[in-house]
């Protein structure tokens, strides 16, 4: 004859409570709290750039042209260097040379008045484009022993600029090298994004300038477009860090902070960037909140050992002091009246479809 034992299943449920809200910073880079981050650095980082030049030189120029003296005598009459010549709105010129005007004849049979007349060059007395003067406008000389006339417009008078280079052109220049240099560091994220590993995320750059064309050779030079071209050299850091964070390292911080014995609800789990990443040379950082639920670990043996012997009306006691919700008992044969004496007859179920909870994440 075989006797068989009664049995007893013990259907329980784990009653959550909230863990949280906690914030944490967190870092990912060297020895930070965030793990699987890496470091990229290109130590080579180069960059060109411009700047306006705001100085000026000004090069006023003379209009120059030439002058027609006629002479008035019948004797030669000489035309002195520095003669002032002007058009009756009085724009200046002066010659540039002493020349003789030969003697003005006149012939009896027929009457006839032969004029002699030089052209002398001449040279406005003000620089500008006043002294571009059109023709036969230049008819004014003190004296009476010649007329004056200029048979060609005069030309070539402006005032000419070139653009110079000042020393606080120079330092806005300069004072651009960090930005110019992260426009370099930003092509280079775009490399590293190529290269990136699935599943990996590029944040950066950290660009640090190293060097930046001096001003010497620069300041007080004339540059021919008017503008000037500066490198500046430098580095960049990057990092590269798992997509999953910073979330997977909140939900490792709200385990250590669980109460004793007790799990926690990953896919419960909410967190919240609260400062976007932020990077410098020793990795990104977050500022998050966590929260979850957190519940007890079903000690299997513990529980069976504390049931076995009892009576029924004794289990919700039992349960709930170890932070468990009674679902159900399933007793063999039924109408046996307590638990099994030997706690090796007693199975514990946990229920995981409908858990009990005591609040929400």
């Amino acid at each position: 004859m075989v006797v068989v034992g009664p049995t007893a299943t013990v259907v329980v449920a784990p009653v959550s409570k909230a863990l949280g809200p906690i914030e944490f910073d967190l870092r990912a880079g060297p020895q930070g709290e965030i793990q699987g981050a890496l470091t990229l650095v290109a130590n080579d980082l180069s960059q060109k750039y411009t700047q306006n030049a705001t100085g000026e030189r000004l090069d006023p120029v003379k209009a120059k042209g030439v002058a027609r003296f006629t002479n008035k005598n019948t004797q030669d009459v000489r035309v002195l260097k520095g003669t002032v010549v002007r058009t009756r709105d009085n724009v200046r010129f002066q010659t540039t040379e002493e020349k003789i005007i030969p003697r003005s004849t006149l012939d009896i049979l027929p009457p006839f008045v032969k004029f002699g007349t030089v052209d002398i060059a001449i040279e406005a007395l003000d620089a500008g484009a006043a002294g571009n003067v059109a023709a036969n406008t230049i008819t004014i000389v003190d004296g009476n022993d010649y007329a004056v006339s200029n048979p060609q417009a005069t030309s070539g008078g402006e005032i000419k600029k070139f653009a110079v280079i000042t020393a606080s052109d120079y330092g806005l220049a300069a004072g651009r090298a960090e930005e110019e240099l992260h426009k370099a560091g930003l092509k280079k994220v775009d490399d590293w994004k190529k290269a990136a590993a699935k599943g990996q995320l590029i944040y950066g750059p950290v660009t640090k300038v190293t060097g930046v064309t001096t001003s010497a050779g620069l300041v007080g030079t004339e540059p021919p477009t008017g503008t000037f071209e500066l490198t500046v050299t430098g580095t960049a850091t990057g990092y590269s860090v798992p997509d999953v964070e910073p979330r997977a390292t909140t939900i490792t911080k709200l385990r250590e902070r669980a109460d004793p014995e007790y799990e926690i609800d990953q896919q419960a789990a909410v967190v919240d960037v609260i400062i976007q990443p932020t990077l410098d040379d020793n990795g990104v950082r977050w500022r998050v909140r966590g929260r979850t639920l957190q519940f007890p670990r079903v000690k299997d043996a513990p529980l069976r050992t504390a049931l076995a012997g009892r009576d029924f009306d004794d289990a919700k006691g039992v349960v709930e002091g170890q932070g468990l919700e009674l679902r159900r008992i399933v007793v063999w044969p039924g109408w046996w009246p307590r638990f099994p004496f030997f706690d090796s007859r007693l199975q514990i179920k946990v229920d995981t479809e409908t858990p009990a909870t005591s609040a929400s994440p």
